[in-house]
């Protein structure tokens, strides 16, 4: 299974601009140099006060569809 590893830094102001329904979805570019998108309320367990900053890794199956997502 494709493994891609993501690091996000969203400050507080835009985790809660995505909660307000200003977006539902993350974009941003794995380590690897794939571009992949996802929900934001994947990313619920790991929000901070400051927002989200950390390295978040992937899992997708043969489909690109997501398995699981973890904090690395």
């Amino acid at each position: 299974m494709p493994r891609y590893r993501v690091p996000v830094r969203l400050s507080k102001a835009q985790v809660e601009a995505f909660y307000a329904g200003a977006a539902q979805q993350v974009s941003a570019r794995s380590m690897e140099g794939k571009r992949v998108q996802f929900s934001i309320h994947l990313l619920r367990p790991y929000v901070g006060l400051e927002g989200i900053d950390g390295i978040f890794e992937l899992v997708t199956d043969a489909q690109n569809k997501l398995v699981s997502i973890r904090a690395l």
